[in-house]
């Protein structure tokens, strides 16, 4: 039997964030990125989604490595919540990736696995696999593409990028490096494809700058400026902004501040002398001498802008007059968030300017259908897989793929899961495997499917809580039982009753009733009694003395 190249997706494919992809060959394996994500639906509780790689340790009991791409959330913020028997590989990446992993390693008290910086344009060995770093252009510094040498042939793993001809800082895209490889003959092109349903190309990351300022200059009392925390090179175009406009900056939030002093120790952050203060520093200036740049643009809970408008931030204030601008696109499924978020904005006066309105004031990291278009075409691969995006996004970059020309021999497409096969044949989906959610709280705690489940159906129908006192003779009182409803429609009505059902149940059962049948039986009771008319059961939660 030929050598194959095993690729797993453990997230990232058929819904955005959590990216994870595993690849293998015989028993050895890798892992690319490994992120978090924000659920998709109304989950009680449930702040962030984490992959689950349980279904896949009993077949890698260890990973050779782990390879980051680069520092956002969605592909290195997970490393905490990896399987316990793989959390001693090395991690290997670009150095403010690694930074960024570290800090989430560090919030959730887990140990730092060894964490090996690679720069730009390195081939590192991990167990079967030569990997190159090879220097992207995205939103975040220190991006990287992977080419990946395998017994299979020449993997390319995108990460995040765009092809963009004018970054803020460091060397434009990398065409040149990317034809070589296509030269050499790519076999496998896992391909970003965020951008495949938006026409031409993303916009260059220096033409931000320019409206920044002009926003900034234009405002009248103080601006509040909110961006992802990882963006460093935007929060710099910020400041340089404000210090044109003879302005002071504070930055808020332990997020913002961390990416940007690991940005200043790894020389790719400047800021203007003296505009940069302390936030007690700023409050002593005129609020139109103030820019306050924070974290929280997709409006999550407990993040700081979003402390901002609701008035409980203990640091800055929004006041009638001011400018919010949200420098950043909305990440599918956060919409509602940010649309309360503004509105909250709105009503305490302030005049909020948002990408979707100002599009000058964002330039999205992922390339558009042109510069997908033009990957394909640099690399030539004999097999493409969309990656990243929801099942839309993977079918319209497939359809690119099939597009180029030369074309593909292959397109697949692939969701979270599923089991490529890549061999001298070509590639196939030879299995799909159940790959679990964790969800997690805002404290970083693994909610188990069992909790989300109760939570869901209190959230649902509401609880009922049954205490029954239990004597030591044949006789009942009628005060043995005290019911309590959270949550439960017409309960001013309906309580009585179900306190009647529970007293009745503890009537009829025989005192050698075991408890956890007695128990069985009043819930029984009293979910059927509240459930009447509706579709949903309240949980009813039973407590013998």
């Amino acid at each position: 039997m030929g050598a194959k190249l095993d690729v797993y997706t453990l997230g990232g494919c058929g819904g955005f964030g959590m990216n994870a992809t595993l690849l293998a060959v015989g028993g050895e394996a890798i892992l690319v990125d490994f992120g978090a994500g924000f659920p998709r639906e109304p989950l009680p509780g449930a702040a962030l989604v984490v992959p689950d790689g349980a279904a896949l340790v009993e077949r890698f009991p260890r990973l050779a490595a782990i390879a980051l791409t680069h520092a956002h959330d969605d592909h290195c913020a997970a490393l905490s919540y990896l399987p316990p028997a793989w959390r001693s590989a090395p991690v290997y990446g670009p150095a403010f990736a690694l930074a960024s992993a570290a800090d989430r390693l560090d919030d959730n008290h887990v140990p730092r696995p060894r964490m090996i910086p690679v720069a730009a344009g390195e081939r590192v060995e991990l167990g079967p696999f030569g990997v190159t770093f090879v220097p992207a252009t995205h939103s975040v510094p220190d991006s990287a593409l992977l080419a990946i040498e395998t017994p299979v042939g020449l993997v390319v793993h995108s990460g995040d990028f765009k092809l963009d001809p004018a970054p803020r800082k460091g060397p434009p895209a990398p065409r040149a490096q990317l034809a070589e490889l296509g030269r050499k003959g790519v076999r496998l092109l896992l391909v970003d494809s965020t951008g495949a349903l938006r026409p031409g190309r993303t916009a260059a990351e220096s033409s931000v700058a320019p409206a920044l300022a002009k926003t900034i200059a234009g405002a009248e009392g103080q601006v509040f400026v909110s961006t992802f925390a990882s963006h460093v090179h935007r929060i710099e175009a910020a400041i340089e902004g404000a210090a044109a406009a003879g302005r002071k900056v504070a930055l808020l939030g332990q997020r913002m501040t961390r990416s940007t002093r690991h940005a200043l120790d790894l020389g790719q952050f400047d800021a203007p002398a003296g505009t940069l203060v302390s936030p007690e520093e700023l409050q002593d200036e005129r609020p139109e001498g103030r820019v306050w740049l924070a974290g929280g643009c997709q409006g999550e809970k407990n993040s700081t802008f979003s402390r901002l408008s609701m008035e409980t931030d203990q640091r800055a204030e929004v006041m009638r007059g001011d400018t919010v601008v949200l420098s950043s696109s909305i990440v599918p499924g956060n919409e509602m968030p940010v649309s309360r978020m503004v509105d909250r904005f709105l009503r305490l006066g302030a005049s909020v300017m948002t990408a979707g309105e100002h599009p000058e004031l964002h330039a999205s990291g992922h390339g558009s259908r042109d510069e997908l278009a033009e990957l394909v075409a640099l690399t030539r691969p004999e097999v493409v897989v969309p990656v990243h995006g929801d099942r839309a996004h993977l079918e319209a970059m497939a359809a690119l793929a099939e597009a180029a020309d030369p074309a593909p021999r292959q397109v697949l497409i692939i969701e979270k899961g599923d089991h490529l096969e890549l061999g001298g044949f070509g590639a196939a989906v030879v299995e799909r495997l159940e790959i679990h959610t964790l969800y997690l709280d805002d404290a970083g705690l693994v909610l188990s499917p069992q909790v989300m489940r109760e939570r869901q159906a209190i959230a649902a129908a509401g609880v009922a809580l049954v205490h029954v006192r239990r004597t030591s003779g044949g006789r009942v009182p009628d005060d043995a039982v005290r019911i309590e409803g959270f949550g439960v429609p017409g309960w001013e009505t309906i309580g009585p009753e179900a306190a009647d059902a529970a007293l009745r149940a503890v009537r009829l059962a025989p005192p050698w009733t075991p408890v956890g049948e007695l128990e069985a039986d009043i819930a029984r009771r009293v979910g059927n009694l509240l459930r009447r008319g509706g579709r949903v059961r309240p949980r009813v939660v039973v407590v013998l003395d």
